[in-house]
């Protein structure tokens, strides 16, 4: 049979202990062009050599994170949250995590909700409508911290027409937003400019922090592998500008 998971490919493609590349050898140009047709961005077309190299090469890129079968659709997005981020389509759909483009941005949203209700432990706030962040939670202060989801496949620039959103989010909240994340796959530096500038325009009261999903994830393993009777401070995100590994590390040390 040539159909199937990744994991029963390479298992038929290994169990006679020879190379892949020699195992496809002895399929038929057919038989290479239907399995090269159940490949998400993979071509069809070509010679027999091109399709088998195709197939090794998208088999070699694939990455694949155990996860529990029991697990929600909402954890299986958290365990894949930097791909989401990035919109890594073929590893997204590949070991079915969407099923369409389309659902590349919902996922992403709820892998995140998923990893401050569940990871970080806090309620979320609801939000009516239809204008508002991804997500919000009241701080222990009162006051209260959003976030926003950017996927994107190449670096985060901060648009303007981004500027704008966040500001329209921030000065129409009920309450005081003492803290605003933007949580995007990979980010430009000079992005971290739009931050202080956002920051001014509103009134000064807000951090306004972009950083990666891969650190953002980091964060919430570290602190929940720490199993300790204690509650997350949110003050960790309080900062302006990139909020990188480096800066996350010096904000626990303060605040956790």
């Amino acid at each position: 049979p040539k159909s199937g998971v990744k994991a029963e490919l390479v298992e038929r493609l290994t169990k006679a202990g020879i190379k892949p590349k020699t195992s496809l050898e002895y399929l038929s140009n057919e038989d290479l062009y239907e399995i090269c047709s159940t490949l998400p961005g993979v071509k069809v077309s070509g010679t027999k050599q091109e399709k088998i190299e195709r197939i090794i090469d998208y088999f070699s890129t694939i990455l694949t994170r155990e996860i529990d079968e029991n697990a929600s659709p909402a954890e299986n997005y958290y365990t894949y949250l930097e791909n989401l981020a990035g919109r890594d389509r073929e590893i997204l759909l590949t070991n079915k995590i969407i099923q369409k483009d389309i659902d590349m941005e919902r996922a992403f949203e709820e892998g995140t909700r998923f990893l401050f209700r569940e990871k970080l432990g806090f309620e979320l706030l609801p939000m009516p409508g239809n204008e508002h962040p991804d997500g919000c939670i009241r701080m222990a202060n009162g006051h209260l911290l959003m976030w926003d989801n950017k996927s994107k496949e190449s670096e985060y620039t901060f648009p303007s027409s981004h500027y704008n959103q966040f500001r329209r989010y921030i000065l129409d909240a009920p309450d005081r937003v003492s803290c605003f994340l933007i949580i995007v796959p990979k980010v430009n530096t000079e992005a971290s400019k739009t931050t202080r500038k956002l920051k001014v325009a509103c009134g000064n009261e807000t951090d306004i922090a972009i950083i990666t999903a891969e650190d953002l994830k980091w964060l919430a393993e570290q602190w929940s592998s720490k199993k300790e009777n204690t509650n997350f401070n949110l003050h960790v995100f309080s900062f302006t500008g990139l909020l990188d590994r480096q800066q996350l590390q010096e904000q626990m040390e303060i605040f956790l």
